[in-house]
């Protein structure tokens, strides 16, 4: 039987499971069954201190965005990677990304082979038009994303995204790609601060919509 935050799935108090399930993100793909299991379902948030495995809470569009990035990990994997492995090349905790996994998991994107993880392609949606590149543009291309991580001394998941999404178009005579996965590492290696991410954000929005901020 599954386990998850240390005690198993379907207990024998209906609200414990469903609430484990609501928390993992299974409800998100499936709305029709939460209609149907409401009543059953907490009401309230949990707080992140009240179990030692517990997802911090994240907004929805950042956790859509990690568990794309962990999708597109594995997807660049396809003799499998342990989840350690992913929690070290995502610099998140080992708990957090085994609750993404186990979300993916329910949904078919994802599944274990003992102690390996690996994506399922038929079964996950992302797509990317191709980029051909000559050897000096897909060289240049590197060197940007180079420059992008040494000038960052705080993680960057929107960039992390972004660097990840382009090394899986490009299509190049050099193995560009791998070295822009390596700096997507690298970023994802630096300090997280919310307050900088917020700024981040801000800034570059208020730049496309020419707002002031």
């Amino acid at each position: 039987m599954r386990r998850l935050k240390g005690r198993a799935l379907c207990s024998r108090t209906p609200g414990d499971g469903l609430a484990a399930l609501q928390r993992c993100g299974f409800f998100d793909y499936f709305p029709e069954i939460r209609q149907k299991l409401a009543k059953y379902l907490p009401t309230e948030g949990y707080n992140e201190g009240e179990e030692e495995h517990a997802m911090p809470r994240v907004d929805e569009e950042t956790r859509r965005e990690r568990l794309n990035r962990i999708l597109r990990l594995l997807l660049r994997h396809p003799l499998g990677l342990r989840e350690v492995d992913i929690a070290q090349r995502m610099g998140l905790p080992r708990r957090t990304v085994n609750d993404y996994l186990w979300s993916a998991e329910l949904t078919g994107r994802v599944y274990k082979d003992g102690v390996l993880w690996f994506a399922d392609p038929e079964a996950m949606s992302i797509t990317l038009r191709p980029v051909e590149l000559t050897p000096e543009q897909a060289v240049t291309l590197y060197l940007a994303a180079r420059l992008l991580v040494k000038l960052h001394d705080k993680r960057n998941e929107q960039a992390e995204t972004a660097l990840m999404k382009l090394a899986d178009a490009i299509r190049s005579d050099t193995d560009v790609g791998r070295e822009v996965y390596q700096a997507v590492e690298e970023l994802a290696r630096r300090p997280a601060d919310s307050a900088y991410s917020k700024v981040f954000t801000t800034v570059v929005r208020g730049y496309i919509y020419k707002r002031k901020v």
